[in-house]
């Protein structure tokens, strides 16, 4: 063998071993890990709340009577039932993605039974003087429920998936809370007017 061809043997080893020192770096490479990456997320989350712009409650025992400057929602189940009715603009911005959506109201007097109040969308437009005898469609489907505390405890629905819709672009006519429940039952809730008025708690991206 030649000095030349040694030379060129020499140099030819000495490159194979450097390409496989830098596979071996790169540790197991297929497929999945060259076409994935991941990265911190640097969107932050705003947040913010609603007030009411209408509220009332609508009585079948009273059926043309409306209640639209009181300070209270009247929730009862029975033969005779109340469900009181609450309208809120989402604070978030269109088309904005909703993290989180939470309607919240003050039990002022709380049913003498735990109670399972819920959430329907009203599908239908409606005004505060509104009264059973003119009350608006609502959906069959509840939104959302949750169970009576004591008194002075803040009931709290999820309706985020309602509130996206809106901010979406579908039509807002607010929410019915209703006790759908076996028996005869009523619960306090405060209204706008009240001391403790209802809120649209928001999370999202912009």
């Amino acid at each position: 063998m030649t000095r030349r061809a040694a030379v060129i043997i020499l140099l030819a080893t000495l490159a194979a071993g450097s390409t496989r020192a830098f596979a071996a770096s790169l540790g197991s490479v297929n497929t999945a890990a060259l076409t994935s990456f991941s990265a911190a997320s640097t969107v932050a989350t705003s947040s913010c709340s609603s007030s009411p712009t209408q509220d009332t409650w609508i009585d079948a025992a009273h059926t043309t009577t409306p209640h639209s400057t009181s300070t209270t929602l009247q929730v009862a189940s029975g033969t005779k039932p109340t469900y009181a009715l609450v309208q809120l603009t989402p604070c978030a911005p269109a088309n904005a993605k909703i993290v989180s959506a939470t309607l919240q109201l003050y039990l002022g007097t709380a049913p003498s039974s735990a109670r399972t109040y819920a959430v329907f969308p009203v599908t239908s437009s409606w005004v505060e003087s509104v009264t059973w005898k003119t009350a608006p469609t609502i959906s069959a489907v509840q939104s959302a429920s949750a169970t009576t505390g004591a008194n002075g405890a803040w009931m709290s629905w999820s309706l985020t998936g309602d509130v996206q819709g809106l901010v979406n672009g579908a039509a807002n006519n607010g929410w019915a809370i209703e006790d759908n429940g076996n028996g005869t039952f009523a619960g306090v809730l405060d209204s706008r007017e009240g001391t403790n008025p209802p809120v649209l708690a928001i999370t999202y991206y912009p």
